[in-house]
């Protein structure tokens, strides 16, 4: 009747590559600033802070002001307004997303060209998907200071994250220019490079990152991520397991190192890098997903139903486990209840050609070859030498000879 095809986990391999820094990323945009008054001038140190709140090191840059008359109240103006800037900070590293952008918006209504506000308030709607307002705040930063690296930063990674890697490696060259050791402007063009499938230009990078940092655990990711892709398994495996070595509890670096070990067909070595990955975030979808398929080759469809079932109660559109329960009921003889996932996964990406190729081959499980010789057409006009849906569509065609003869 054909072959039903099993989505896998590298359809999603690339977008997994940006999540492997997105915390990570996000939290080397934000910024602490503490003033300090000297006189007719003021120093102000500029911290990167990452997700526990840690110096990431510093800069230095002096405010001079002028007017010396006007010292004492400016000097109070800019701490009341680093003081709202680093509350905003420490509610945003908590995840208090709103409550960070009520304080920015008090900073910017008193101040509305303070660079500082206006690219972490992008920040924080960065990490709230609103990619668009993120971007708007970023230009009126960049209007203000246009060779702000960190405000440069932000606008790439929101511009990659909308699949604009080109218009986001041009932002992060700016960068690069001035600051040729930029770890994060590395990282995200070579991940940006990676996705327009330049990927020994995206090692070339990294490799930059790790000269300097060998033992950087999300560039050693990365990396691994990079070689994956090139089908160098083995190579892949020896970084995520050096960047599992410096953070045992990188996720991300879990879930890959499993990937790859499913790729290889190690199907109980790779659920036990899930295990480790779930029990740290038990609702993380691409992890449930990714144990279901893994489950599945194993021939436990049942349990593979289990893991896909937590991953659409976190993400119910989620077309991976959507597709994944649709095969796994089909392999028990479901036709009918898998087809119904397959509806709902082609409700959401049509022009899928592996799932329109899965919805023939559980039609022509029953028996009904006109409607299933229709899906595999539908596949064929997207993608005309894919196999399977070739192969189902002579079976069916064969099956409808047969029945007529049979008359």
């Amino acid at each position: 009747m054909g072959k039903s095809i099993e989505i896998t986990r590298t359809t999603y391999k690339l977008e997994n590559m940006c999540n492997a820094i997105l915390a990570w990323s996000l939290a080397f945009m934000i910024t602490a600033w503490i003033s300090i008054s000297f006189g007719s001038s003021s120093t102000t140190t500029l911290f990167q802070i990452d997700a526990a709140g840690q110096n990431q090191g510093s800069t230095t840059s002096v405010l001079i002001n002028n007017n010396n008359n006007n010292n004492n109240t400016i000097t109070k103006a800019n701490t009341a307004n680093n003081n709202l800037i680093n509350e905003a900070i420490a509610l945003l590293i908590s995840g208090k997303y709103n409550e960070a952008i009520s304080l920015f918006d008090k900073v910017l209504a008193v101040d509305p060209n303070n660079t500082l506000a206006l690219t972490n308030k992008g920040t924080t709607l960065a990490y709230l998907q609103k990619y668009d307002e993120a971007l708007s705040l970023f230009d009126n930063a960049l209007s203000i200071e246009p060779n702000n690296t960190s405000t440069l930063d932000s606008k790439g990674y929101v511009l990659a994250s909308l699949h604009k890697y080109n218009e986001a490696i041009s932002l992060f060259d700016k960068v690069l220019a001035v600051d040729p050791n930029n770890a994060y402007a590395l990282n995200l063009k070579g991940i940006s490079l990676a996705s327009l499938h330049k990927y020994n230009e995206a090692i070339s990078l990294f490799d930059k990152v790790l000269a300097v940092d060998p033992n950087d655990a999300n560039t050693l990711t990365n990396k691994g991520n990079a070689l994956d892709t090139l089908g160098m398994h083995q190579e892949a495996i020896q970084y995520y397991d050096r960047a599992l070595a410096i953070e045992p509890n990188d996720v991300v670096a879990l879930e890959d190192k499993g990937s790859v070990l499913d790729l290889l067909g190690k199907y109980n070595e790779s659920i036990i890098y899930y295990d480790k990955a779930l029990t740290l975030d038990p609702r993380n979808v691409d992890v449930l997903y990714n144990k279901g398929v893994a489950l599945g080759k194993l021939g436990e469809y049942a349990q593979a139903i289990q893991y896909y079932d937590q991953a659409l109660a976190v993400e119910p559109n989620y077309t991976g486990a959507l597709v994944g329960k649709g095969f796994a009921l089909h392999q028990l003889g479901s036709n009918d209840q898998a087809i119904q996932y397959y509806d709902k996964a082609l409700a959401i990406e049509p022009r899928n050609v592996d799932t329109l190729t899965n919805m023939g081959v559980s039609l022509v499980a029953l028996h009904k070859y006109n409607e299933a010789i229709k899906y595999y057409d539908k596949a064929l006009a997207i993608e005309p030498t894919l196999r399977n849906a070739i192969v189902g569509k002579h079976i069916s065609l064969q099956a409808l000879k047969n029945q007529t003869q049979i008359k």
